[in-house]
């Protein structure tokens, strides 16, 4: 089992590789926003990847302000990236703030008010996504499968991009750890237009 699994990883990585070679235009290869600990940036150079610096507040790049969204554009347009990787904050989208905690006429207007605030974000996401897809270069898009995020305009019709694959799974699957140092099983949602990559959002790593 164990030399079955081994031969099956190593197909995919050789696929994987012809797949990287036929983009090598590229200036770099991973480009990561809301990164946050920006884990695939870190791992990029065991894979033979080159990464740029990741787009979060952790990083002195904010996504948040017009020059941050237009130094990220400049950096997908020029910089051509092989994957583009783009995780909305969940906190304003989430379940329990949009159906719980922001309950009433009052609080409802509150809360969407502070979710039009990363509507740019949201606008950003969904641009990144389509502008791989012209480029017949890779995206992962992730945000929890119940969050308000996949019902807004901006993102909703990147679900209909041609070849693109949805899956979801759990943050467990990738390592993910609680505060108390228990697996984290939480549920994320995560569209790419590669199966391989497709394959390890559903099954892990």
């Amino acid at each position: 089992m164990r030399e079955a699994l081994a031969a099956e990883i190593e197909i995919y990585e050789k696929k994987l590789n012809n797949d990287f070679k036929k983009h090598r235009d590229t200036k770099f290869d991973v480009l990561e926003g809301c990164a946050g600990v920006a884990n695939i940036t870190a791992w990029a150079p065991e894979f033979g990847l080159t990464a740029i610096q990741p787009a979060d507040l952790v990083y002195g790049w904010n996504l948040g302000t017009t020059d941050g969204r237009r130094q990220w554009k400049l950096a997908v347009t020029e910089g051509k990236p092989l994957i583009t990787v783009f995780s909305i904050p969940c906190t304003l989208w989430c379940f329990y703030n949009v159906y719980i905690n922001f309950r009433g006429p009052e609080r409802d207007q509150i809360l969407k008010a502070l979710q039009d605030t990363e509507r740019p974000l949201l606008k950003l996401a969904a641009w990144t996504c389509r502008e791989q897809h012209r480029r017949n270069c890779l995206f992962l898009f992730e945000s929890p499968p119940h969050s308000d995020v996949w019902r807004q305009e901006e993102i909703a019709p990147v679900a209909e991009l041609p070849g693109a694959l949805w899956a979801i799974s759990h943050a467990c699957q990738f390592g993910a750890i609680g505060i108390k140092g228990q697996h984290l099983n939480k549920a994320i949602k995560a569209g790419t237009l590669n199966e391989d990559i497709h394959c390890v959002t559903l099954y892990g790593l």
